[in-house]
């Protein structure tokens, strides 16, 4: 092997084939590799989040209260604004983080807290965290399919799976699903559709079911709780939801 003249490296004659390769060819030559545009996901950095929290500010404050609580200016401890304990737990979920790492982001960042819609002050993960029973389901549901509306843009490749989460106690759904240890009714069971973007998978809908529940029955309900404006692209799922029935409902 023989230097450059230059030093630091070998020469040409010496490099292996593909690296001699205009850029555009050495990619062709990494079969495989999905390469990230970075260009729209900077621009969706800077702006795509910005226009999400405005969305979510303006759809929990057009939705019903979640649930009533005692008047303000009662005795005893002030009551925790309902919507307030909504706008938490959607951002909770939307970004992917837990109960402490929403209430440390919003308290460190006022101006967030404001854009979202929290007057006062925001409600501690502890107080969220014991009030999420009394938020129904059903409007959660409701708004993250008003949510995704705004979001999708054009036609939309998707995914599809289901998980189980221990309620009890810590135990890894894998063991259980294999047999290995443990009891399926220990869990309930998230049933999700998603959108595949590399800038931003969002729910476009999910279900929660006992955990015994089967995986293929559930599409039809998980579709039915789309947008019937948003158009379906390539659908991933796994062998779960492989029936002729759901071949034909994503056709459909």
């Amino acid at each position: 092997m023989s230097t450059h003249p230059r030093g630091g490296g070998r020469t040409a004659a010496n490099r292996p084939e593909h690296s001699r390769l205009k850029k555009t060819d050495a990619q062709k030559v990494r079969k495989g590799l999905q390469r990230r545009n970075h260009r729209r996901y900077r621009a969706f950095l800077r702006h795509g989040r910005g226009r999400f929290y405005r969305l979510l500010t303006e759809l929990v404050e057009g939705a019903e209260a979640p649930y009533r609580c005692r008047p303000y200016g009662t005795p005893g401890r002030p009551p925790t604004n309902p919507r307030d304990v909504a706008r938490f737990l959607l951002l909770k979920n939307f970004e992917g983080w837990s109960y402490d790492e929403t209430y440390a982001t919003l308290e460190a960042l006022p101006e967030l807290a404001r854009k979202l819609g929290f007057r006062k002050t925001v409600p501690a993960a502890s107080t969220v965290a014991m009030l999420v029973t009394k938020v129904p389901t059903r409007l959660l549901e409701d708004l993250l399919a008003r949510t995704t509306v705004h979001l999708v843009r054009g036609r939309t490749n998707v995914a599809g799976d289901a998980t189980g989460v221990a309620t009890r106690r810590y135990q890894r759904w894998f063991d259980v699903r294999h047999g290995r240890k443990g009891r399926r009714r220990a869990f309930i069971k998230l049933h999700t559709i998603v959108a595949t973007r590399a800038e931003w998978p969002f729910f476009l809908s999910a279900r929660v079911t006992r955990g015994t529940r089967n995986d293929a029955p559930e599409l039809e309900l998980l579709l039915d709780q789309m947008d019937p404006s948003i158009e379906l692209g390539n659908g991933a799922f796994d062998r779960g939801y492989q029936s002729r029935k759901n071949a034909q409902l994503i056709e459909d």
